[in-house]
């Protein structure tokens, strides 16, 4: 369980938690200063143009770590399957019938891959970028 009070106990009470949260983030970002809010609202409107975005407005939810999370995931390269298992989506069909692999490696090795790429936009680093042979 990653999302946890103890451990044990998954998280309850979100409107609290999100309280906590948002006050814990907005002390962060002043922290960090504006080149730093400014460098990570500039990457989700590059990469996600007409959106708007901005660190933690009125729009900003809970649930907006996990779309944000599963996008970054498909960013950075890990398979489908894995990144909804990274975030407790359940197959259906005949995979959530007869797959009940739990993937704990894979899904280790997407959470390092997304918290390096979470470190990557709030330091400001460069994406990586392979260029493409011309047809």
């Amino acid at each position: 369980m990653i999302f946890t009070v103890d451990g044990k106990t998954p998280i309850t009470g979100f409107s609290n938690f999100k309280t906590a949260l948002d006050k814990r983030l907005q002390v962060a970002l002043e922290k960090e200063g504006e080149a730093t809010r400014n460098r990570i609202v500039a990457d989700l409107n590059y990469r996600y143009p007409g959106k708007g975005y901005q660190p933690f407005d009125d729009k900003w939810m809970t649930h907006s770590l996990r779309k944000t999370a599963r996008t970054l995931l498909s960013r950075v390269g890990v398979d489908k399957s894995i990144a909804e298992k990274c975030l407790g989506h359940i197959e259906g069909g005949i995979i959530g019938t007869y797959d009940h692999h739990e993937a704990k490696l894979q899904k280790r090795t997407a959470f390092e891959a997304l918290a390096h790429e979470v470190e990557r936009i709030v330091e400001g680093g460069a994406a990586t970028v392979v260029p493409l042979a011309k047809a």
